[in-house]
């Protein structure tokens, strides 16, 4: 039996899968060698659903959050490949792509660009061309109808209307601060993006962002929509990953061990600090004055106040018995509870074997 041409054979193979696109196509715009992790298998077969739907013409079965820490190529995943790929599949798709800053978008939709406009693309795609008169970097089209808008959160997309609307990190970490640039955020998604769709019916909105404060955009969509398909795959395993049965590809509790390993997450625990890497690899911010424990609760004492109490000192300790940092290490806690008040003397953090641990402890 004589096989149709290996071009022919390559152009079906990206077409059933975007994940075999993406792997084809990664050198075209990364000159790097990538790294893949399962998550992004796992992205790609989650994006492939919207896709053939709107391919389809079939009606969203839900619009779709991705909550990941940065540097898990999740912007060249979803919103530079994505794009490219569905066009291999209907070049007819419209799309909306937004990101915190216009020349981000902007970034995003050259890249894409580049893509499509690649030898190989045209070599396997002939059919998808991008239109002479309408070739911009912020808005080109294709001969079959299809095209692509980017612009900042916030920015006019007025008269656009898209099939799929992609939001890449609708804020950054310095917007998030700020209660006025998440208003502006919030209210530009619900009020203004949310009407730019072929069909509301029809159009899915995908969301891809790092958490970064409790009523970030993420936040306030859960809160408008509880039931919205929610991926979140934190850098650390626990209660945070959804769906709960993704924990079960996680490699001694990390997502991603080899970009975002234990020596990783120590050196960014101190970059960030507890706030900051709670919500961009935990993504699970908390409230800036405290979650559970409020920062008001806290007062500092003199331990001569205690020279004339009878008070019960309680010590508590959290063992590891490992010596090296870049593993949890052993926590021990000094404290009494006196007038309705919890005092805690001194606390520490080591990294010793059981044998020194035992002898350490006598001493704090």
């Amino acid at each position: 039996m004589r096989l149709p041409p290996k071009h022919l054979i390559q152009a079906e193979l990206c077409r059933r899968s975007f994940y075999y696109f993406l792997q084809h196509f990664w050198h075209t715009i990364i000159p790097d060698d990538p790294v893949y992790n399962w998550h992004i298998e796992y992205l790609c077969e989650e994006l492939e659903q919207y896709a053939f739907r709107v391919k389809n013409r079939e009606d969203k079965a839900s619009d779709l959050i991705i909550n990941i820490p940065p540097s898990t190529t999740k912007t060249t995943v979803c919103t530079i490949m994505f794009p490219a790929w569905c066009w291999a599949i209907d070049p007819t798709m419209r799309f909306i792509t937004a990101s915190y800053s216009g020349e981000l978008a902007v970034d995003h939709a050259v890249k894409s660009r580049d893509i499509i406009k690649s030898e190989e693309y045209k070599k396997l795609f002939g059919k998808v061309t991008i239109k002479a008169d309408q070739d911009n970097k912020k808005h080109y089209e294709n001969n079959s109808g299809g095209s692509r808008v980017a612009t900042s959160v916030g920015g006019t997309i007025t008269g656009k209307h898209a099939h799929i609307i992609i939001i890449d990190d609708p804020l950054n970490p310095e917007q998030a601060v700020s209660d006025t640039e998440r208003k502006t955020a919030n209210r530009w998604m619900n009020e203004t993006l949310s009407t730019r769709k072929v069909d509301k019916k029809l159009t899915p909105t995908l969301m891809i962002m790092q958490r970064l404060h409790e009523d970030d955009c993420t936040g306030n969509k859960l809160k408008k929509d509880p039931d919205i398909h929610h991926i979140c795959l934190p850098a650390e395993d626990g209660a945070g990953v959804k769906p709960a049965e993704m924990r079960d590809k996680y490699v001694e509790g990390l997502l991603d061990p080899v970009r975002i390993s234990k020596d990783v997450i120590i050196e960014e625990k101190k970059n960030l600090g507890s706030y900051g890497y709670s919500g961009q690899y935990d993504q699970a911010p908390a409230p800036e004055g405290g979650g559970m424990i409020k920062d008001h609760w806290w007062n500092y004492f003199d331990l001569s106040e205690f020279n004339d109490q009878s008070v019960t000192w309680n010590f508590v300790i959290d063992p590891a018995y490992t010596a090296k940092e870049k593993n949890d290490p052993s926590a021990l806690m000094a404290y009494c509870y006196h007038n309705n008040n919890f005092y805690v003397a001194d606390v520490a953090e080591v990294w010793k074997e059981f044998p020194d641990l035992c002898k350490f402890i006598p001493e704090f």
